[in-house]
């Protein structure tokens, strides 16, 4: 495949891979063709912006930061969510990219011997896989970012491992891409300007291993509070089961006692006191509910009979 054509494909992919990214994790403000009109833009504004600091400079250093503005500026426009994710989200994403850009060079040059230079040049084979290279690193990484879809919803366990595994896969190409580009500006003793952009590309890994931390505890604590939730709420359905239970067995106790008291009214109102004061002590004595239903009946039966003529 010709460079030219694989620089091309390759600076289309890389702004349709940060807009699409961005887009993903945020969500779109808009419908219908006013989303895709502003994506649309975004990936032209992009794309341009990569075109230009490709033609200008050999290499971008702080200039790279038109990328995340041109992002920021998309995502406060277009995108949902709040203003200081986007900022963070820029952040680390920039970092990504430098690190990917400068690494991926560094790494083939260890691995294959190439040099550097043969890399940089515009129409080289070895620029080709280097930008193949660069493309796969980054979508290995827009993966790992956006398996934790708009900064750390919760997940079931099913797909918790796939997402570690990238994660860990892309912080460790990332860690040693910045290794052995450290590695390559002190052994050839050249190019010290980098060292700033060095330090700045390892604050960005910072940030991005806090704001990963800071999403894990927050993680951490929201579950905590669901599950306190959850059970306070069983808790309290299990405390309205038995609450419900008790209103029954005293409405029960209060038929039952209604009953009782009907019985030795009558018992008392013909004068059979004597059997009245046996009802109620039968009464008294523990005795399961059947039993008193039978001796409850027993003493109506023999009122009722005692009532006839």
């Amino acid at each position: 495949m010709d460079a030219i054509w694989v620089e091309f494909i390759g600076n289309l992919y890389s702004s349709l891979l940060s807009v699409g990214l961005i887009t993903y994790l945020f969500g779109r403000k808009y419908r219908g063709i006013r989303g895709y009109g502003a994506a649309a833009a975004a990936v032209a504004v992009y794309y341009g912006v990569i075109v230009f600091l490709n033609y200008n400079y050999q290499f971008e250093g702080l200039a790279a930061i038109l990328y995340g503005l041109v992002l920021f500026v998309y995502g406060c426009l277009a995108l949902k969510g709040r203003a200081e994710y986007k900022v963070v989200f820029c952040v680390a994403w920039n970092c990504a990219l430098l690190l990917t850009a400068l690494g991926s060079f560094v790494l083939l040059h260890f691995l294959t011997g190439w040099s550097i230079h043969d890399m940089w040049h515009p129409l080289g084979s070895a620029r080709t896989v280097a930008l193949l290279y660069g493309c796969l690193i980054k979508g290995v990484i827009a993966l790992a970012i956006a398996m934790r879809k708009r900064f750390g919803p919760r997940y079931s366990s099913a797909g918790s491992g796939w997402r570690r595994a990238l994660g860990l896969l892309s912080y460790f190409l990332l860690s040693l891409e910045a290794f052995l580009m450290m590695m390559e500006v002190m052994i050839q003793g050249e190019g010290t300007a980098l060292l700033l952009v060095f330090y700045i590309v390892l604050a960005g890994l910072f940030l991005i291993l806090l704001y990963a931390f800071y999403q894990s505890m927050m993680g951490r604590r929201e579950s905590r509070e669901a599950q306190y939730l959850r059970e306070s709420m069983e808790q309290q359905a299990a405390y309205i089961r038995s609450f419900s239970r008790l209103c029954q067995e005293m409405r029960l106790l209060r038929h039952d006692a209604r009953g009782h008291l009907v019985t030795v009214h009558i018992l008392l109102k013909e004068g059979k006191r004597q059997q009245a004061a046996a009802y109620l002590e039968g009464i008294a004595k523990p005795r399961n509910p059947r039993e008193d239903d039978e001796r409850g009946n027993g003493m109506e039966g023999s009122c009722k009979e005692d009532k006839k003529p």
